[in-house]
């Protein structure tokens, strides 16, 4: 089994400090590119995602209603004849 140590130290064999400096300073130039959504647009989000949760919730609950009546005035259909 290889240990954590020496995997870490594979990984970083070949990262020199200018070559970890320099994907840094790109990474950072990525994170400033982000169009990060805002806090409105956030909140907005977080209530359609709710209440569409709830409302597929509910719809679920009539479908599971319907069925379960479906099936019980099968069973006493069945009930009836045998």
């Amino acid at each position: 089994m290889t240990s954590q140590k020496a995997v870490l130290s594979r990984v970083f064999s070949g990262l020199s400090p200018d070559r970890l400096k320099a994907y840094l300073k790109g990474v950072q130039g990525e994170v400033k590119k982000i169009h990060w959504t805002s806090r409105a647009d956030l909140v907005r989000f977080t209530r359609l995602v709710l209440v569409s949760t709830v409302l597929f919730g509910f719809l679920v609950y009539l479908a599971d209603i319907c069925v379960r009546f479906g099936l019980d005035m099968l069973k006493a259909v069945f009930r009836m004849i045998g």
